[in-house]
């Protein structure tokens, strides 16, 4: 396994979109809340090598991975990927760090367990909040009301503010309900301003075999914002 994960690490050195060391210092969070993986990163150290440090879901508080230095994939001034292997008696976890654009990266980890439970991978999205030079727009969910149901279905209205600084663009926005996923476009929404977006479905919410669903602001990261980290929130159905 660990052969064939250095092999395709190569590989993908040869392919993947490369960033400055430097680009990956910082603090880094999983853009999904409800990950039960890897919640967050630090990475941290001169310009030849990154320390990165890991956290995990747990409760009541998130799981410290610890510190370990950073194998780094690529020339210094052009690096592919970072990995960090985190090992303990009962599982290996291997995390595969890749730049994704200018305000987010790509995490792949891999649970190697020792019990013989079969491996698991899990690919996410972490930002970092970030203080820009230019001003920008900070698109955020402030609350999901409670649906409303009409004659052909149900309607989901979601309240969000743009707390930056200027106008936001047009922007797409994402419900998704299991396997059913809706997506709308919304206006502009003007700095330090509110507004209300609504999924019309075609179907009764509360018949659904889902307790929960999931609204994304922006979900490819395509509005370059002040925080990544506030696009998304969750509602548990009423029954």
């Amino acid at each position: 396994m660990k052969t064939l994960l250095f092999i395709l690490l190569v590989v993908s050195a040869n392919i993947s979109v490369a960033a400055p060391l430097s680009f990956f210092k910082g603090t880094w969070h999983n853009l999904d809340s409800n990950t039960r993986g890897i919640t967050k990163l630090s990475l941290t150290g001169p310009d030849n090598y990154l320390d990165i440090q890991a956290w995990g879901s747990c409760l009541p508080q998130d799981c410290n991975y610890g510190i370990v230095v950073g194998k780094v994939f690529g020339l210094y001034s052009n690096v592919n990927s970072l990995v960090a292997e985190y090992s303990t008696p009962y599982i290996v976890t291997t995390v595969v760090i890749t730049y994704r654009n200018n305000r987010s990266i790509d995490v792949e980890t891999t649970y190697e367990y020792t019990d013989g439970t079969p491996d698991l991978t899990t690919h996410d999205v972490f930002g970092k909040i970030v203080t820009p030079t230019d001003p920008l727009p900070d698109l955020k969910i402030l609350r999901i009301l409670r649906p409303r149901v009409t004659r052909t279905g149900s309607i989901v209205t979601v309240v969000i503010a743009n707390g930056g600084a200027v106008s936001s663009p047009r922007a797409v926005a994402t419900l998704k309900d299991g396997r059913r996923v809706k997506n709308i476009k919304f206006p502009p929404v003007r700095p330090n301003r509110r507004a209300r977006i609504a999924f019309k479905l075609d179907y009764n919410i509360y018949n659904s075999s889902n307790a929960l669903i999931r609204v994304d602001l922006d979900p490819k990261n395509k509005i370059e914002e002040y925080n990544e980290l506030n696009n998304s929130k969750t509602y548990y159905i009423p029954r």
